[in-house]
């Protein structure tokens, strides 16, 4: 939001720093700029911002299923018109205004390697558990390993994840290692699990 507020254009478009513009990206957008000079048709109403689908790189490979593709997010929009609101992580634009969505993909390079994936998950989770455990909210066990279940057969199977290969395995189990591992942080919380045994007390003479 502070880079919002500083940008000088009367359009933005947002990046994480492991994201780049497709050659086609680019293309699409110059074309709505284009159009964005000739008078409106009478009655249409042009949207103040775009979702934008993202193609991840994963594992030496681009990623086409597994919940991960299209996977659309607004990052294109008319200053004043969109702002970051939302969690602690993953806070997601809200438009003020009439919505449009583009074809062509921002293209992602996610994790360099599984053991970067594994720290992002643990350190998601965290910041999860915290954020839910200060609402008060509360679960246990059998909620987290039936999340976790649930997030596998969803990614490998309802979102197609198989036919991505080996990746999309990958994918599908530390996506239900990361929702068993959010919720069960809550439990450890909320159920006062000691971090480490209670000394003993020394023996007095």
């Amino acid at each position: 939001n502070f880079a919002i507020e500083k940008a000088k254009g009367p359009w933005i478009l947002f990046l994480d720093a492991d994201e780049r513009v497709s050659v086609s990206l680019e293309k699409e957008i110059r074309e709505i700029f284009r159009d964005q000079s000739r008078s409106p048709e009478a009655g249409a109403i042009r949207p103040v911002g775009y979702e934008i689908p993202r193609s991840t790189f994963y594992l030496g490979r681009w990623i086409r299923h597994s919940g991960w593709c299209p996977d659309y997010t607004v990052r294109l929009f008319q200053k004043g018109s969109g702002r970051y609101e939302g969690r602690t992580f993953h806070e997601k634009v809200n438009l003020r205004g009439a919505g449009g969505r583009l074809k062509e993909p921002i293209l992602h390079f996610s994790y360099r390697n599984i053991r970067e994936h594994l720290a992002v998950i643990n350190r998601y989770s965290d910041l999860f558990a915290a954020e839910r455990c200060a609402l008060g909210r509360r679960n246990g066990i059998l909620f987290s390993l039936g999340k976790g279940i649930v997030k596998f057969l969803t990614m490998y199977i309802w979102k197609r994840g198989f036919l991505d290969g080996g990746a999309g395995f990958v994918i599908a189990v530390l996506g239900s290692y990361y929702n068993f591992l959010k919720y069960i942080k809550v439990w450890e919380v909320s159920s006062s699990v000691p971090v480490r045994p209670p000394e003993k007390k020394e023996m007095q003479n």
